[in-house]
C-alpha cells in the first residue's frame, strides 16, 4: 500500500488562547494542509498534533468549534 492510499492517523487541533478548539486538519502531509496550518497560526491559533483517539475525545468538549469567549453582547 502506498503512502497515498493510507488514511491519516493524526490530526492537528487549533486552539484559541482561551483553549477552545476552532480548527481541525487531518494530517495528510500535503501542501494544502501546511498552507491551512500556516494561515490559521497567523490568525492566532495554536496547533497540536494528536492521534485520532485523542481527537475523538477533544471533539466532545463543550466549546468544540463553538467558542463564545470574547463575543460581543448586546444590551437591550
Amino acid at each position: 500500500m502506498s503512502a497515498i492510499d493510507q488514511k491519516p492517523t493524526h490530526a492537528y487541533i487549533g486552539r484559541r488562547e482561551c483553549g477552545c478548539v476552532m480548527a481541525v486538519a487531518s494530517d495528510t502531509g500535503d501542501a494544502e494542509m501546511y498552507d491551512f496550518l500556516a494561515r490559521e497560526t497567523r490568525a492566532g491559533l495554536n496547533f497540536t498534533r494528536v492521534t485520532w483517539a485523542e481527537y475523538q475525545e477533544i471533539a466532545d468538549e463543550k466549546t468544540f468549534m463553538a467558542c463564545n469567549h470574547g463575543q460581543l453582547r448586546l444590551s437591550l
